[in-house]
Order: structure tokens, then sequence, then C-alpha cells
């Protein structure tokens, strides 16, 4: 899957699918705390995308020691 976080890919012609997301829980205590590999399904392989443009991160606090990071774009299909 191919990701950039420019609007459109060089040489390419696509049609976007819908916007996606993906998430993931990170913990100091990775060892101890397991939950920290708790990931949402790949939204884009899910719509048969090619690639995902504009490709966006962020992410927050949820507890001491553990941070969400998500990632989010628009899926695209190759024309």
């Amino acid at each position: 899957m191919l990701l950039v976080n420019i609007e459109y890919i060089p040489g390419k012609e696509i049609e976007a699918l819908g916007m996606v997301k993906g998430t993931v829980v990170q913990s100091k205590n990775f060892g101890k705390d397991f939950m920290a590999g708790m990931k949402t399904l790949d939204e884009a392989e899910a719509l048969g995308a090619d690639a995902v443009i504009n490709v966006r991160y962020g992410s927050s606090s949820v507890m001491q020691g553990a941070a969400e990071v998500i990632a989010y774009g628009t899926a695209v299909k190759y024309k």
C-alpha cells in the first residue's frame, strides 16, 4: 500500500474511494501492558485501495505512559 502526504500520485490517474483512518495505542510498558498492541483494521485495504494520499498524523495522551496515534487520509484506486 502506497502512503503519501501529497494530494496526488505522480504519473497516475486516481479515483477517490473515501477517507480512511488507522489508530494504535502505544505504551512505555509494552511487556506489562498488552493493550499497547491493539490496532484498528486497515480500512483502505478493505475498500480495495491501491494507495492513501494526503496522509496526516496526530497523537494524544490517553493515560499516563500511553498515547494514541492516529493516521488518516484519502483512499484511492488507480484508473
